[in-house]
């Protein structure tokens, strides 16, 4: 059975297009894989070694799915992590339970008695107001102290080398990406707009 001659044409122009496809994939993993290590030799650094794992892991760190904060975390801190976002997940649920069912309380309650309560309530919300001050003060004081020490890092001439070393492999990843692809386009644009067979 013979295709018709349109429907082969357009078999045929698929077909070098995905030639077109295989041979860009194929030129782009050897330019990045020869950049990086290029790269690697100037920046002077270590070969990394060869191996294989289904750990997921970043920058050898293994990372694990929290479900709590829907994050991948440090595998070693996700535990950790997941159970203070349960507590302040069920401490939020809390408050809102008891503040409707206050509410609920104070519309049942007569005229004096809903006074006293609500002065009562503006005495423990000023308390409350007082305590989140205080927290919030020691969680700014907390983050200066990260931000010193995250500084102090950035300015360690091994952690700027690679730094720079980081940011080489992406641009060069990011450019041979870009060429790679601007010219696959054109190849497929060339394969499209030739004349039948």
């Amino acid at each position: 059975m013979r295709l018709a001659p349109r429907r082969a044409l357009e078999q045929h122009r698929a077909m070098r297009v995905r030639h077109a496809a295989a041979s860009a994939v194929q030129g782009l993993a050897f330019q990045v894989a020869d950049g990086i290590a290029r790269t690697r030799l100037l920046y002077g650094m270590p070969e990394p070694p060869l191996a294989t794992t289904s750990a997921l892991t970043v920058q050898g760190v293994p990372m694990a799915y929290c479900w709590e904060t829907s994050t991948y975390e440090a595998a070693s801190e996700v535990a950790a992590v997941g159970a203070a976002a349960k507590a302040a997940r069920l401490a939020r649920e809390q408050a809102e339970r008891e503040a409707f069912e206050w509410e609920a309380k104070k519309a049942a309650m007569n005229k004096r008695d809903r006074k006293k309560a609500e002065k009562k309530e503006a005495e423990d919300k000023a308390a409350a107001d007082i305590l989140t001050a205080e927290a919030e003060a020691a969680a700014a004081e907390a983050r200066a102290a990260a931000e010193a020490a995250e500084q102090q890092r950035l300015a360690d001439p091994a952690v700027q080398h690679q730094m720079a070393y980081a940011k080489e492999v992406h641009g060069l990843v990011a450019a041979a990406v870009a060429t790679t692809l601007d010219e696959f386009i054109d190849r497929a644009i060339a394969v499209s707009d030739e004349p039948g067979l």
